[in-house]
């Protein structure tokens, strides 16, 4: 699901809607990707809206790009940035 904040179906620094989106995703028992984008301060702020985006996840990665000008190319580079066992 890109973005997690389109399919929210409320207030994205609530954490009882992302606590409800969290819940509803697990009652369908299958493994589920959302994509998110990071915050108006940049990574070091980690993703936009609420803290408990992350503290409900699983496990979060950020993908970061780069690309050359008229490359044809693009790196991407995935950085597992914090998992969560409960």
């Amino acid at each position: 699901m890109d973005s997690v904040t389109a399919g929210l179906g409320g207030e994205m620094m609530d954490a009882g809607v992302i606590s409800s989106f969290h819940e509803t995703l697990r009652e369908l028992h299958v493994t589920t990707l959302l994509v998110d984008h990071q915050g108006k301060g940049g990574p070091e702020r980690g993703i936009i809206g609420s803290s408990s985006k992350l503290q409900r996840s699983r496990s979060v990665f950020r993908v970061k790009g780069s690309a050359r000008p008229n490359a044809d190319m693009v790196r991407l580079q995935i950085i597992h940035e914090d998992i969560n066992n409960g």
